[in-house]
């Protein structure tokens, strides 16, 4: 008897980096990471989670074919988004993110890779990783909120080395929030197409019921008022007066 398993693939470990958070799932995370600080490899780990998580779904809908087995080669080892770097430049040439908005998740990924491949203990009061801190790619718009708010994070680790983690954790939501930002207005736009697509179906039916209860006879403004759902005299038209011929 043959395996109904046959010719299906094992799930393995990678798979469990493909699953995606459910926004319930996220806020915990979130809350976890904000409020309950963990271990510096943890922060780094977790940051790094939030932001792929984020940015996976906002690449996943730029796909025409959205389906888990297609997302699931194109994140394979062999695949064209391997890595959380080949994600990272993907968004940027889809348009998902600024270089800006590049640069801090590239940040994020450095600090979040120096945790877990360093064989000796790391923590974020480390020279290099404050220096990573410190050079936060700034938008060019020095009134904007984005401006000031990685301008802080700057500051902070420069004057404020013993809360780099701190600094670190403000950063991963700087980046998170523009992330959130782009997915709602994303949503937005698809509310408004798939509203503009049902009036268009609505109208069709609309169109299609007065075509078929249009008496024979019954001139165009009656399909119209119809359509506008007025009050329609369902009497015949008067016929137009027959024109006569002079008798020359």
């Amino acid at each position: 008897m043959e395996s109904r398993n046959r010719g299906k693939k094992k799930p393995s470990l990678r798979d469990l980096s493909r699953l995606r958070l459910t926004d319930e799932e996220r806020d915990k995370l979130v809350e976890q990471f904000l409020k309950h600080p963990s271990s510096p490899i943890v922060t780094a780990i977790l940051g790094q989670a939030l932001l792929e998580n984020e940015l996976d779904q906002l690449l996943r809908a730029h796909f025409a074919r959205r389906d888990d087995d297609t997302w699931a080669k194109l994140t394979d080892e062999r695949g064209p988004l391997a890595t959380f770097y080949s994600k990272i430049v993907a968004a940027h040439a889809f348009g998902i993110c600024n270089s800006v908005i590049r640069d801090g998740i590239n940040t994020v990924r450095q600090i979040r890779n120096a945790f877990a491949h360093s064989k000796k203990p790391l923590d974020f009061s480390n020279e290099l990783i404050i220096r990573e801190l410190q050079t936060v790619s700034l938008p060019v718009g020095k009134r904007t909120k984005l401006y000031k708010e990685l301008s802080e994070v700057r500051e902070f680790a420069a004057n404020s080395r013993s809360n780099a983690q701190r600094n670190f954790i403000i950063l991963c939501m700087i980046i998170l929030n523009q992330l959130l930002d782009k997915k709602s207005v994303r949503m937005q736009a698809k509310k408004r197409r798939l509203t503009k697509r049902l009036d268009r179906l609505s109208y069709r039916n609309q169109l299609a019921q007065a075509l078929m209860n249009f008496p024979p006879g019954q001139p165009v403004n009656y399909l119209t008022a119809l359509l506008e759902n007025r009050t329609v005299d369902p009497s015949p038209p008067t016929p137009l007066p027959s024109l006569k011929k002079d008798g020359h």
